[in-house]
């Protein structure tokens, strides 16, 4: 389940440099990665300065920003042209975070512990008593498999 973000109402700018996550006014981010288990962005989202947004309107943010070659297929690349002016096209953020990672199977888990996996199974997933009980006494791979089968 993809998670988008933009600034709360009275909010100028978001920065978080253990992700690297940029969030600047009238923009809408996907979290990818770090920016899921930031706690710098869980305490951004809990006091209104990130607010949630939905998938349409990161659609329509990316459709009025002006389009660039995303076929760039290394990170230097990517970095150079996310430096320029449409370093707003959050399309090369994505595929940026994607490749940072590598052939890393655990994508958007990465960084997060067990504590972290079980909340994020909690917010996102509807499980009863029992399911939650048996998903806490995995091991944290299995937690992150399970939920890669679930996505």
């Amino acid at each position: 389940m993809k998670k988008y973000v933009k600034l709360g109402s009275k909010a100028e700018v978001f920065h978080d440099p253990y992700s690297d996550l940029l969030v600047n006014k009238n923009h809408v981010v996907l979290l990818t990665g770090r920016a899921l288990s930031s706690l710098k962005v869980k305490k951004a989202l809990n006091t209104g300065h990130l607010v949630r947004s939905s998938e349409d309107e990161f659609e329509e943010f990316i459709s009025t920003k002006t389009p660039v070659d995303t076929n760039l297929s290394d990170t230097t690349s990517l970095k150079k042209a996310l430096d320029s002016k449409e370093a707003e096209n959050r399309e090369l953020r994505e595929k940026l975070a994607l490749l940072e990672t590598g052939d890393d199977d655990e994508g958007d888990f990465e960084g997060m512990n067990k504590t972290e996996l079980i909340e994020y199974y909690q917010e996102n997933y509807e499980v009863d008593d029992d399911e939650l009980t048996r998903f806490k006494k995995l091991k944290r791979k299995e937690m992150v498999n399970e939920l890669l089968k679930s996505e």
